[in-house]
């Protein structure tokens, strides 16, 4: 297991490598869900995003995800069309964009639940 380096709390940890990883495969998991709307692979695909986002989440002190979740809020909308975000879903970087990054993950997740109805109580399991 990699080593957290030290960091001020509640600082984002935007250049921890390993939720770095965790969060390029929410972006690519999520990116699949969007781009199952509307097919058979819809459910599934947004089940194995929910597995991931539980993964990223157990990796953030209850500061960082307050500040994850606090950025969701802020930038749910307006949706924007699934094709666009499945592109800046997957040329996003944690480390390289940051908030950027976090705001396309947050848009994607509104349009997600937009579709699949409220995801915010499979996000607390």
């Amino acid at each position: 297991m990699i080593a957290l380096a030290p960091r001020a709390e509640g600082s984002f940890p935007y250049d921890n490598p390993v939720v770095g990883i965790a969060y390029t495969s929410l972006t690519i998991e999520l990116a699949n869900a969007l781009d199952a709307i509307g097919t058979q692979y819809f459910r599934a695909r947004t089940i194995d995003y929910l597995a991931a986002r539980r993964t990223f989440k157990g990796l953030l002190k209850p500061a960082d995800y307050r500040y994850f979740e606090t950025r969701c809020q802020a930038h749910a909308a307006p949706l924007q069309p699934a094709a666009f975000l499945v592109r800046r879903l997957l040329g996003a970087s944690l480390r390289a964009d940051r908030d950027s990054a976090v705001k396309i993950l947050c848009a994607g997740e509104a349009l997600l639940t937009e579709h699949a109805g409220t995801l915010s109580q499979a996000f607390s399991a």
